[in-house]
């Protein structure tokens, strides 16, 4: 009798869905929206730092240009009033109420200037550089016009002393009389002519002050001669 052969019996398992071991338990997937949002932010915190700084450097580079462009076209207008001043001679220069003019005018001129400053930095920065600008023309215009009122005031005193000396040699009749205009309008002169050189500083019995009254005297005698 033929024998079957014998097949062992394959024995199927299941697992609980609970019995998974703990080492290999399956990971959740992970959310990069989170990162990727902190990211973003982080990049747009830096851009915006950046561009901040650029704004605060064109900023500062644009108010000191500006600056320095009110300063040289105030710089121009300075130079021209002090200019046209420096021409000035005689009464024109002395006269006080002139002087004060332009110095009026340069302080107009500065306010305008200012007053054409986009920011009130621009304006400040422009008010303290133009300080000694002003203050350098206003100082330049005032010893031109003590110059000028020196040479003015000479100038008339020895006009003065000239219209005496004529008048005197006109009286020269009267010269033996020592209460005649001769003798008035002559120590008048002389003594003109002694004030105008003390003014100029020249030391009263120096040689210079004695040549000075030397001129004026010498000066009548040969008017007197000249109306005999």
């Amino acid at each position: 009798m033929p024998t079957v052969p014998v097949t062992p019996s394959v024995q199927m398992t299941t697992t609980a869905p609970g019995s998974v071991q703990a080492g290999q338990a399956v990971q959740p997937m992970r959310d990069f929206s989170a990162d990727q949002m902190a990211n973003s932010g982080r990049a747009l915190q830096q851009a915006g730092s950046t561009l901040s700084d650029i704004s605060v450097n064109l900023q500062d580079r644009f108010n000191d240009a500006r600056t320095k462009e009110l300063y040289t076209g105030y710089s121009r207008e300075v130079d021209k009033i002090q200019n046209q001043f420096s021409g000035t001679q005689g009464a024109d220069a002395a006269h006080g109420a002139i002087y004060d003019q332009n110095v009026a005018k340069l302080n107009e001129l500065r306010e305008e200037y200012a007053a054409a400053a986009e920011n009130p930095l621009i304006a400040r920065t422009f008010n303290e550089r133009s300080d000694v600008l002003i203050s350098s023309a206003a100082q330049s215009m005032a010893k031109h016009s003590l110059a000028e009122t020196r040479r003015y005031e000479a100038n008339e005193s020895a006009a003065e002393i000239q219209v005496n000396m004529n008048r005197a040699a006109q009286h020269w009749t009267e010269m033996n009389d020592p209460e005649s205009d001769f003798h008035v309008y002559a120590a008048t002169s002389i003594q003109q002519a002694s004030d105008l050189a003390i003014s100029q500083g020249i030391p009263e019995g120096s040689y210079q002050y004695k040549q000075t009254i030397l001129e004026v005297t010498d000066g009548i005698h040969a008017n007197v001669i000249s109306n005999m």
